[in-house]
Formats: C-alpha cells, structure tokens, sequence
C-alpha cells in the first residue's frame, strides 16, 4: 500500500455527525497492490477479491472520494470505479458507481444520492447490460441454455433505508423476451423477498426441452381437451436457502409452446424453510 498526502480542503469540509470542520488532511493518491479482500459470516467466505489493484483519492475526511480497483472474482477479473460527494453538508451525497467485467462484456452502473446523517439511505437508478446472461450468473445457477445465450439490459429505481431495499419500476430484456415490476428485501437474520414480476412474451421451449406423450399436438388426445401436457425437465439447483423467505408472483401474457399459445398465465411461488412450494400455476 503506498499513500501521499496533501493540504487537504478542511476548512470547507464539515463532519457528518457534529456538523463541525473536517481536520485538513486529504489523501491525493492511495495505491494497493496485489490485495485481497474477504468478507466472512459464520467463519464461511461470502466473497473474495483476489488480486486486487485499487487507486484511491480523498479530498478530505468529509469527502468526496474517487476510487478504481480492480481484481479477480470466482475466476472472472472485474473493474469497479465510483466517485462520492461531500458528505454532512445537509444534503444527500451525490454517488455514482459501476461494476464490470474486465473485457466490457457486461457492466452495472448506479447513481443517485446518499445520505447517511440517520442510517444508510439511498435513492437512485441502477442500469445493467451483458452479452449474456449465463456470464452475470454463477455456474450452478440452473439456468436454460437457450436463456444464457441471450444478451440482457435492465434498468429500474432503488430505494435503500437500512436494512429495507425496494427495487421498482424495473424494465428488463433477456433477449426479446420483456420483463417488468419490483422486488422488495428485508434483509436481516431472516432475509425476506417479495416479488411481483411480469413477462410479455416467452417460449416454454426454452425450459421444456422434452415433452410428455402427447404433449402440445393437436392430435386428438384420449380425454378430449385441448390442454399442453409436458414434463419439466429437472434442472441441476444448488441447495436453496434456509434463512430465506420469499415469495414470487409472476404473470406472463403470452406463452409460445410447440406453436400454440397460452394467454394470461400466473404462478405463485413461495420460499421457506430450504423448501420451494408452486402453490398457484394457471
């Protein structure tokens, strides 16, 4: 680590918690090399950055701060830079960041003010893009492949007050495939999602690989009626959760499957327990 330090701008910089002047001192350039960073819960690694390299500048103790660092993350190299306002001058910071991979195939941004004078409380807009989407998710995610391959945007507001964190007016696209609606966290020993998710249009190809007898042909079916039948085909999931609670209303407009089409779809979801329960699929 190597650090220089300058005059700093103390007399125009003001403490968040005393309103006070900030002491003089302003850091014009820290440098890391080669670093690791590793955040624990329960004595387990929840995340790990190897191979950092980071540049830092403060202008003062009150900010604001500019940063780059970059390092490898489950064997994918990223770059993350951001810049921070003043802080304590009454308002909201002023924070804009983004998170990408190192060769530009996929990036987060974020932006929006920060006000920490009563508790961590953000507002803003986050955006996000990747050329695919199997290369935003770990590996054993489950995901289809016809989906990974898909390039995916998405934009929406964020709200954080503490440990609550409302994610709104989301518009997404995993290939043409449209997404829309909000997801909320209560993030605490018992972490509690809720969301409310809407898609235009899918293909249930794309998760049904393979059919049951007699599955999506209209060919005349020993009972008569005109409904798909399918088999899922089961999909290799880590272990789910158990200090998660969640619940997932999901409404698709329209379903494309082996050239028929199903309107007006709703599934309910519910996590707990370690368990995932569909207790509503019309």
């Amino acid at each position: 680590t190597q650090a220089s330090t300058g005059s700093g701008t103390g007399a125009a910089a003001t403490q968040p918690e005393t309103g006070t002047p900030a002491p003089g001192v302003a850091f014009q350039s820290v440098k890391v090399s080669n670093g690791t960073v590793v955040y624990r819960e329960d004595g387990e690694d929840v995340f790990r950055l190897d191979a950092a390299d980071a540049t830092l500048a403060i202008d003062s103790l009150a900010g604001p701060f500019t940063g780059e660092i970059t390092g490898r993350v489950a064997g994918r190299d990223l770059i993350l830079d951001g810049r921070l306002g003043m802080l304590g001058d009454g308002q909201a910071a002023p924070v804009s960041a983004r998170v990408g991979l190192a060769d530009g195939s996929a990036e987060v941004s974020l932006s929006g003010g920060l006000d920490l004078a009563t508790g961590l409380i953000f507002s803003g807009t986050v955006e996000g893009r990747g050329d695919r989407l199997a290369d935003l998710l770990p590996p054993q995610s489950g995901m289809p492949p016809a989906l990974g391959r898909d390039p995916v945007t998405v934009e929406a507001s964020l709200t954080v007050d503490g440990p609550t964190v409302e994610i709104s007016d989301i518009q997404a696209a995993v290939g043409d495939r449209q997404v829309s609606g909000k997801v909320g966290l209560a993030l605490g020993e018992l972490t509690q999602i809720d969301a409310d998710l809407r898609v235009g249009r899918a293909a249930l190809d794309d998760f049904v690989p393979g059919a049951a007898p007699g599955a999506g042909a209209r060919d005349g079916s020993a009972d008569g009626d005109d409904v798909p039948r399918f088999a899922l085909a089961p999909l290799d999931l880590p272990s789910l959760p158990e200090r998660v609670r969640a619940t997932l209303n999901l409404a698709v407009d329209v379903i494309d499957y082996r050239d028929r089409i199903i309107r007006d779809s709703r599934l309910r979801a519910v996590l707990g327990d370690g368990e995932l329960i569909l207790n509503q699929v019309t």
